[in-house]
C-alpha cells in the first residue's frame, strides 16, 4: 500500500513528524494497525538495520530512525493494545538491552527503556555484570 511505503520511507530518513502524521492518516483511513506496524514501521526499521550492517548508516542515523519509529508508535500503541496485539517472544524478561558510547546518553537510554547504559567499553563490562547479577 502506497501510504505504508511513504511511512517507511520517512522513517528511514528519520522524519519523525512526518511519520507521526502519516501513521495518523493511515489510522484515520481505517488501515489495520497491525499492518501499519508490520508493513510500515517494522519494515522500515529492518531496512535501517540492514543499512547499519552494511555501514551505510551509523549510530546517529539509527537513533534518528528510532525516534521516528517512536513517533509512529505513539499513534498506534493504544490501538494495538485495544486490539490485543502482544509483543513478540516476551523478550523483555529474557534479554537485557544495553546502549552506550559517545552518540548516546543516559537520558536517551531512559527514553527508550534500555536496561543499561555505559559511556564507554570499560564501564559497559561493569554494567553487564551488574545486570546479569540482578
Amino acid at each position: 500500500m502506497a501510504g505504508l511505503k511513504e511511512v517507511a520511507e520517512n522513517l528511514i530518513q528519520g522524519k519523525a513528524p512526518q511519520v507521526k502524521e502519516l501513521v495518523q492518516k493511515a489510522v484515520d483511513k481505517g488501515q489495520d494497525v497491525t499492518k501499519i506496524l508490520n508493513e510500515g514501521l517494522l519494515a522500515a526499521m529492518s531496512v535501517v538495520g540492514d543499512k547499519f550492517k552494511k555501514n551505510e548508516f551509523y549510530v546517529p542515523e539509527v537513533l534518528i530512525a528510532a525516534r521516528a519509529m517512536k513517533a509512529g508508535m505513539k499513534v498506534i500503541r493504544s490501538l494495538l493494545t485495544d486490539k490485543g496485539v502482544k509483543a513478540v517472544s516476551n523478550l523483555k524478561r529474557k534479554v537485557k538491552v544495553m546502549i552506550g558510547g559517545a552518540p548516546v546518553t543516559q537520558s536517551y537510554a531512559d527514553e527508550i527503556e534500555a536496561d543499561g547504559y555505559a559511556p564507554d567499553a570499560a564501564s559497559a563490562v561493569d554494567k553487564a555484570k551488574e545486570l546479569l547479577a540482578a
